[in-house]
C-alpha cells in the first residue's frame, strides 16, 4: 500500500493539547517540545517528497479540539508542505471546508451523496496542472452509523494491469471534461477542453482522472475507460477514517473515492475537514484569464463553522 501510517505519540498529543496549533512548529519554550515537533515535521515532509515511495500519509490519533483550533492545526501542517489555496468556483474559496453527507442528495454521484459510490478521481482534475498538489482530509467525527471505505489507487501502479498500447492511449487527448457538480464556473471552458488522463513527469506519473466528469470522444476511448474503471475498482486499497485521522494525499498521484454508505443525519454525522494545498502559490501564476477569474488566492486561512454540504471523501 502506498500510504504510510504514522500514529501520534503521547508526547505529540500533549504538545498539541498544551500549545496553540498556530505555534506548533515555531520555536517553543521546551527543548523537548521542539524536538517532538521537528520529528513530526520530518516524517511528513519526507513521506510526501517527490522521491518517496509513498503517495500519502495517514496520521492517526490527533486530539480533537475546538473547530477553530482544528482548522488552525490543518493550516500549520499545510505550511510544512506548501500554501493553502481556495478556488472561487467551489464553496466561495473557503479554505477549510466541512464535508458532510446531505440528506437531500443521498442518490447523487457528487460528494454530497451517500447511497452511491463516489468514483475514483483526483480533486479538481479539470484544472490540471493547476489543481491542488496535495489534499488534506481531517476526520473530526467518524460518525455513529455505517463507516464507508475511502478507496486509494496509486496511478504509478496502473502499468501492472494494462497493455502498453492502452497505456499510450491514455496519454492522448481523447477525453473531454465537464465541471464537477461542486464546482461553479464557465461551463463553456470545460467543454472545449480535452485532457490526457495520464501524464508522464520524468520517472513518475500524474493523473487527471475524474470518472464522474470524463467523456470519451470515440468508441475505443469509451471501451478503455470502462476497463480502467474496473481495474482501479478491483485493485484499490482502502481505509476507514477514524476520529483523529489526518490523511494527506498527493492529489495528482493518488486517486481516491468513497464507497456507498448509510449515514446518520444527526449530531453524530460523519464529518471531515478538507484543505487544498499547492506546493507554491507562484506555480499558479500562469493561469489563463478564465482560470484567474475562477481562482481566489487567500493570504490567510478563512474559517466557516457551518457544515458545508460538499464532497464527502
Amino acid at each position: 500500500m502506498s500510504v504510510k501510517t504514522y500514529p501520534v505519540s503521547t508526547a505529540l498529543k500533549n504538545l498539541i493539547n498544551q500549545n496553540s496549533a498556530s505555534n506548533l512548529f515555531n520555536p517553543l519554550n521546551s527543548i523537548e517540545g521542539a524536538y517532538i515537533a521537528k520529528d513530526f515535521q520530518e516524517v511528513i515532509t519526507s513521506t510526501l517528497s517527490v522521491e518517496s515511495e509513498f503517495g500519502a500519509i495517514r496520521i492517526t490519533g490527533i486530539p480533537i479540539k475546538s473547530d477553530d483550533e482544528n482548522n488552525q492545526l490543518m493550516k500549520s501542517i499545510c505550511d510544512l508542505i506548501g500554501d493553502a489555496v481556495g478556488f472561487s468556483g467551489e464553496n466561495n474559496a473557503t479554505m477549510v471546508q466541512n464535508l458532510a453527507p446531505s440528506a437531500k442528495h443521498i442518490h447523487s454521484k457528487a460528494g454530497t451523496g451517500s447511497k452511491v459510490d463516489l468514483e475514483a478521481h483526483s480533486d479538481l482534475a479539470h484544472l490540471y496542472p493547476y489543481n491542488p498538489d496535495y489534499l488534506m482530509l481531517f476526520c473530526v467525527n467518524s460518525g455513529s452509523g455505517e463507516q464507508p471505505k475511502t478507496t486509494l489507487f496509486d496511478i504509478n501502479d496502473l502499468g501492472k494491469y494494462v497493455s502498453k498500447e492502452t497505456f499510450e492511449h491514455l496519454k492522448n487527448t481523447r477525453y473531454q471534461y465537464d465541471l464537477p457538480e461542486s464546482f461553479k464556473g464557465d461551463i463553456s471552458f470545460s467543454k472545449k477542453t480535452l485532457k490526457c488522463p495520464i501524464i508522464q513527469e520524468g520517472n513518475r506519473l500524474e493523473s487527471c482522472f475524474q470518472f464522474n466528469t470524463m467523456r470519451p470522444i470515440d468508441e475505443k476511448s469509451s471501451d478503455i475507460l470502462s476497463d480502467i474503471k474496473s481495474i482501479i475498482s478491483k485493485n484499490s486499497d482502502y481505509i476507514k477514517f477514524e476520529t483523529g485521522d489526518l490523511v494527506i494525499l498527493k492529489n495528482k498521484r493518488m486517486l481516491h473515492g468513497r464507497s456507498a454508505f448509510t449515514p446518520n443525519f444527526n449530531e453524530q454525522t460523519r464529518l471531515l475537514k478538507r484543505l487544498y494545498v499547492t506546493k507554491s502559490i507562484n506555480n499558479l501564476k500562469e493561469f489563463t484569464h478564465y482560470q484567474i477569474n475562477s481562482l481566489k488566492l487567500l493570504d490567510s486561512i478563512s474559517y466557516d463553522n457551518e457544515i458545508q454540504q460538499t464532497d464527502v471523501a
